[in-house]
């Protein structure tokens, strides 16, 4: 992989999700240059090398849209919050149960006597 490829793919201006690159020569190309097989994308040249004449069969991958990074966004926010309150919820219930002044003691070898006497 060269370095001006590296760069590109790591540049902080384009992120990962808007350039993808094909899964075998590893070049950055707009996502309507590529075309997806078994979840992977191909670039034409590579496509047509490995899959032949089938290549152009396989569906193209779609450009995202701002309604699929939405929903993206509401998902991650959605797992996040879910987890803090699940963090929150069992810090309270473990503070509670180390909490032992709250709840009365009682002393067992009297509770014994005291059924025993009568």
């Amino acid at each position: 992989m060269s370095i001006r490829t590296y760069w590109r793919r790591y540049d902080f201006k384009e992120s990962v999700i808007t350039m993808p690159s094909c899964y075998s020569c590893r070049e950055v190309f707009e996502p309507s240059a590529l075309r997806i097989s078994y979840s992977k994308n191909y670039c034409e040249s590579c496509g047509v090398g490995l899959f032949g004449a089938d290549y152009f069969g396989f569906s193209k991958k779609p450009n995202p849209t701002a309604k699929k990074k939405i929903a993206v966004y509401l998902k991650v926010i959605f797992v996040w919050g879910t987890g803090f309150c699940l963090l929150v919820f069992l810090f309270f219930s473990m503070s509670a149960q180390s909490n032992d002044d709250t709840k009365p003691q009682v002393d067992r070898a009297n509770l014994q006597s005291d059924i025993f006497d009568g």
